[in-house]
């Protein structure tokens, strides 16, 4: 058997494992949340919502955000037994963030000069400990974590209070959907369809056999639980936070009825940038599963889910290798005899009909949650850009290795210039 043998039928094999993955994710209508909670229509306990802002070199995004975020909340302070405030923590700054953010009327603080650029999980614990010399404990006090190019409105946080409101709710940390705002060249389609399409259906899988999981922006979390809990500085500090409280006994919830909007990046160098540090961070995060097992405050399936999430990196390495040989080679074979080539076409309907359904689902949330609709087609064209994408960056995965073997771990930001 030659290599070339040897590659396809591990490719062969891929494809059949993906299809047993996809097929789960098909279920676009009856697919939900089995645990769903009831939004409530009046608030009966007293909340107050702190919304951090994380902040490190957005002098052009960070003053609009506030205001916008500032416009929502006031709407929201209107209803009885809600107050709202917003905390922007500057992370010591090379630009003018701390004072573009200072002419709004959010709270301003910055990071102390020892302990700056350390890092996300460093400027929330920073933000939190603030909040928690001056919040009024004798209400429920409600963290929400929202980048510095994050836009939510009034209905998504009020969705978030009134979970938290049901007396049967046992959640700790509830996670909105994520949604991009622009959508325009491949590179942002692509991402939209990811976090819209496939990692919401993630979530609401993690839901129904276990624990949602913390995604960074649109995260909201009782003061309690990030007092005892407290971010962690590896490059995915929402992964190690989720992994941390679940140890601890904390439980996640993930909510598509409330949606954070965030800034797609813009370009393939960013993109790579970004996944770079996300899948490292994710690589770090693999030393709790030890923990996890021996937990019992995990259930298995979700054991098993968490081990899949990490060493999905590593497997990537070789899948998305293998996957783009294969394509090269299922090519080849057609062009070189295409009346007999059968297993191109099967593979390509099994392709087709999988990302179809998915598309599909993605075309169903944007709908529910955008003013303008959009078609199948223009949903199934979003799938193919990430498609394209997570194919051209199949060696994420080996720079996040080295970055670890080198020991080079220093936090790279998103950019969210304009």
């Amino acid at each position: 058997m030659s290599c070339i043998d040897i590659i396809l039928k591990f490719s062969i094999l891929y494809y059949i494992v993906y299809t047993f993955n996809i097929v789960y994710l098909l279920l676009n209508r009856s697919h939900k949340n089995k645990n769903y909670l009831n939004i409530k229509k009046s608030i009966n306990n007293k909340y107050s919502l702190w919304i951090i802002i994380p902040a490190l070199n957005e002098e052009t995004v960070i003053k609009n955000t506030v205001n916008s975020l500032q416009h929502e909340l006031h709407k929201l302070c209107k209803i009885n037994n809600i107050s709202a405030n917003i905390l922007v923590v500057d992370d010591c700054s090379d630009d003018q963030t701390f004072y573009e953010a200072r002419k709004t009327s959010a709270y301003v603080i910055q990071t102390p000069q020892n302990n700056k650029h350390c890092g996300k999980g460093a400027v929330l614990n920073h933000g939190i400990n603030f909040i928690n010399s001056i919040c009024d404990h004798k209400v429920n006090n409600i963290i929400g974590v929202i980048d510095a190019d994050g836009v939510m409105k009034y209905k998504d946080f009020y969705n978030i209070i009134a979970l938290y409101d049901d007396n049967k709710n046992k959640y700790d940390m509830i996670q909105s959907a994520v949604k991009m705002f622009n959508t325009k060249n491949i590179v942002e389609k692509a991402q939209d369809f990811e976090f819209g399409g496939l990692n919401r259906k993630s979530q609401i899988s993690r839901n129904n056999y276990g624990d949602g999981i913390a995604s960074g922006n649109g995260q909201f979390v009782t003061l309690k639980m990030a007092l005892d809990v407290k971010w962690g500085n590896s490059l995915l500090e929402d992964m190690e936070f989720t992994l941390n409280g679940l140890l601890k006994g904390y439980h996640c919830y993930f909510t598509e009825d409330s949606v954070v909007q965030q800034q797609a990046v813009k370009s393939i160098k960013k993109y790579i940038k970004q996944r770079v540090r996300w899948c490292t961070g994710g690589i770090q995060c693999s030393h709790f599963l030890f923990a996890l097992y021996k937990s019992k405050n995990v259930k298995l399936l979700q054991k098993i889910a968490l081990t899949i999430n990490a060493l999905t990196p590593l497997a990537f390495i070789f899948i998305n290798f293998s996957n783009l040989i294969s394509l090269i080679i299922q090519v080849r074979l057609f062009i070189m005899n295409p009346q007999s080539n059968y297993s191109f076409f099967t593979l390509l309907l099994i392709w087709l009909l999988l990302d179809l359904g998915i598309s599909n689902s993605y075309r169903l949330f944007i709908n529910k949650t955008n003013n303008k609709k959009i078609q199948l087609i223009e949903a199934f064209y979003f799938s193919i850009s990430f498609s394209i994408i997570n194919l051209i960056t199949f060696f994420i995965p080996i720079i996040s290795i080295k970055n670890i073997l080198s020991n080079n771990l220093e936090w790279d930001k998103t950019d969210h210039s304009t």
